[in-house]
């Protein structure tokens, strides 16, 4: 059995991206406008990431699928999750607390000794302010496994 925090490397294939943001955003569009509420009675949490409501839906779609993407590192402690990922050659830090996304892209032309990389306030968020696929698809990853 492997440690917590050094799993082997994982390859998560999700749904149509075009799908992941249409549903996402959505959720996010309905729970802003419901004040929480989506649905027959689900709340969802403002500081949690609205396409986690929509991950079930979409579960079982296979047309037009994301790149695949390797997790490499995993560590999970009482404040959030933190991922290292690679999606063809870019890969990126990224962590999820209670409180925000941050994604740090280590590719060619964004080192990650540039900064401490770019905060959302929810997954959903962190997804629409990328416009390479496979960025999005790590992002989309991570907050799977943080479900």
């Amino acid at each position: 059995m492997n440690p917590p925090n050094d799993p082997p490397a994982q390859t998560s294939s999700l749904g149509s991206p075009r799908l992941w943001l249409l549903v996402a955003m959505g959720a996010l569009a309905l729970s802003n406008w419901t004040g929480g509420r989506c649905g027959a009675g689900l709340k969802i949490n403002q500081n949690s990431s609205c396409s986690l409501v929509a991950s079930r839906y979409i579960a079982f779609m296979t047309t037009n699928q994301l790149p695949n993407v390797t997790i490499t590192q995993i560590i999970r402690n009482d404040v959030g999750i933190y991922v290292d990922a690679t999606c063809g050659k870019i890969s990126a830090f990224v962590f999820i607390t209670d409180y925000e996304v941050r994604v740090i892209c280590q590719n060619a032309s964004n080192k990650v000794w540039r900064g401490a990389g770019r905060a959302f306030q929810t997954a959903a968020e962190a997804v629409a302010a990328y416009k390479k696929l496979q960025m999005k698809a790590i992002i989309l990853a991570v907050d799977a496994l943080n479900a």
